[in-house]
């Protein structure tokens, strides 16, 4: 797994360390301790830096962060299901 870590992130960033900590406090992403060095995992920074967004540009708090990234995980999943019924209604329709 392609890891960054916290320090260079947040530095390239501009941002606290203390935001990813709290980032992983309320388990939004995941970070990797190794050897007294945390790590984020490559995969998860597009979502960190939307986190960042909200956070520093909209002043949403990580309560709220954590809100709006569970709405959008319920938003994703019902996106599936609606194309799904989808598929199934138009298979349906076509039968004679």
């Amino acid at each position: 797994m392609e890891t960054i870590s916290v320090k260079q992130f947040c530095s390239f960033h501009d941002i606290p360390d203390s935001f990813i900590r709290d980032l992983n406090d309320f388990q939004l992403i995941q970070v990797i301790e190794e050897d007294d060095t945390q790590y984020i995992p490559v995969d998860e920074v597009d979502k960190v830096e939307r986190m960042m967004r909200l956070h520093f540009q909209l002043n949403v708090n990580i309560e709220g962060i954590d809100i709006i990234n569970n709405l959008n995980e319920q938003i994703s999943i019902l996106q599936k299901e609606v194309e799904d019924l989808k598929r199934k209604l138009a298979f349906y329709s076509s039968l004679p």
